[in-house]
């Protein structure tokens, strides 16, 4: 009977960990993961490069690296013979962020004294980024600023005939300050003028729709207007240039799906993230599939807000088996927590109760390390949707909400030795913006914190 109940989801016996009173099925997975019994493995066997680059952002920069000039790779070998910022490109990927931080703000010291505004620009933003994995979203706006302001100062100084570092450098920094700024609920439309601009002088044609979604995405979540026409007219722009398939314009679709389902439109929201699920068949990438998932777990809400229980898992089934395929240890974590929700919601609290447990092993942070503020949000919902079930359940005629405030305890414990982080995350939480726009609309490792061998 188990069997049978667990058959729904391709690979997922593998992601059931031993419940109450239980032991561990010796069946292994026909996902890409192959473990022994049901229990995960540690991360790095399950990704395979640096957890900070996977779980810490989403992109590895050695997966998913940005491309850069070679007047910038020049510059980063430079600065690579600075120990500390040789030692906080090692911490950053060993996840001991807080370390990581302290040396690289010693490193945009020293850069400050060189007087030459590529460095600090370079070494600034490794800064914000460290700072926004963190979950320090004030400090990651304030050097975003930082940044933006060097480069103004740098463009209006020289006559720039034909170089196009600075302003490519300025085009990128723009970008991240506005969604850093849209992280902290706030959004200045200038920045996104100043960007389509540069980009307009650059010749980038998705950078201009770039703008444009990222302006819609902005005035929407900060004003919170009624009228979502013009996120409708951004997703219509989207794959009129782009095309229906371009993950700008499967972003731009989730997007309005997300506008229509905050008004309570369920029934457009649910035609227009169908639409968009369908047109991410083809999509292979990190980034892309992570909005794929994003788009995935938006149908299993509202799939599981009509009662519709096959629905919501064949989304998150799927889901699932688009994360085991680019093989990310986070995003399989989120879809098996999604899949758990299901299954409670279908009244299976002993599948979802597996789940569960196999979602937070997965979500275990190496010792010595810290949670990415990515990880520490999941990690938060998890252990809400885990500590929620086992208030309900009894076991021998026994309470178990006794180990539902030990998950608890256990989660206080980690916000506690990272508080920052834990705000962080909360904050995002709260936002209900999701993580997409953040990790996924304009990906980008910054090169110092890549791997430069």
């Amino acid at each position: 009977k188990m069997l049978r109940m667990l058959t729904g989801a391709p690979g997922r016996l593998a992601y059931l960990a031993p419940c109450h009173g239980g032991s561990h099925l010796p069946v292994s997975s026909s996902g890409v993961l192959q473990q022994r019994g049901l229990w995960v493995g540690s991360r790095r066997e399950n990704f395979g490069v640096g957890r900070a680059g996977v779980l810490g952002f989403g992109l590895a920069g050695r997966v998913a690296a940005r491309k850069y000039s070679t007047h910038e790779e020049g510059l980063a070998k430079q600065l690579m013979s600075i120990p500390e910022v040789t030692d906080a490109q090692k911490l950053f990927d060993s996840g001991k962020f807080q370390m990581a931080q302290l040396a690289l703000t010693r490193a945009v010291e020293i850069a400050e004294s060189s007087r030459m505004p590529e460095l600090m620009v370079l070494t600034a933003e490794s800064l914000a980024h460290v700072y926004q994995v963190m979950g320090d979203f004030p400090k990651e706006q304030s050097e975003r600023t930082r940044c933006c302001d060097i480069l103004e100062e740098q463009l209006k100084s020289r006559d720039n005939n034909g170089e196009s570092w600075p302003q490519e450098a300025y085009f990128r920094t723009l970008v991240q300050s506005c969604l850093s700024d849209i992280t902290m609920g706030s959004f200045d439309e200038t920045k996104t003028a100043e960007a389509l601009e540069v980009c307009e002088r650059l010749g980038r044609a998705e950078g201009v729709q770039l703008c444009g979604l990222i302006e819609t995405l902005g005035t929407w979540a900060t004003e919170g207007e009624s009228d979502i026409s013009l996120v409708a007219e951004c997703e219509a722009t989207c794959a009129a240039k782009l095309g229906n398939t371009h993950t700008m314009s499967v972003q731009a679709s989730l997007l309005h799906g997300m506008a229509l389902q905050k008004l309570g439109h369920d029934d457009k929201a649910l035609a227009i993230l169908t639409a968009a699920a369908e047109a991410t068949s083809s999509f292979s990438k990190l980034e892309s599939v992570g909005t794929k998932i994003e788009i995935l777990q938006r149908l299993v809400e509202l799939s599981l807000k009509k009662k519709d229980g096959e629905a919501a898992k064949r989304h998150a089934s799927e889901a699932l088996k688009a994360a085991e395929a680019v093989n990310s240890n986070e995003m399989i974590a989120a879809c098996v927590h999604t899949l758990a929700r299901v299954s409670i919601a279908q009244g299976d609290f002993v599948v979802g109760e597996g789940l569960l447990r196999s979602c937070l092993g997965r979500m275990q942070v190496p010792k010595g390390a810290s949670p990415s503020v990515w990880e520490l949000s999941l990690m938060q919902e998890a252990t809400e949707t885990y500590a929620g079930l086992l208030d309900q359940l009894i076991f021998n005629n026994n309470s178990r909400k006794a180990e539902g405030d030990m998950a608890r305890e256990k989660l206080a414990a980690v916000e506690a030795a990272c508080p920052v982080t834990a705000e962080g995350a909360k904050r995002l939480r709260k936002a209900g913006l999701g993580h997409w726009y953040r990790r996924y609309l304009q990906p980008h490792v910054p090169l110092l914190l890549q791997d430069m061998e």
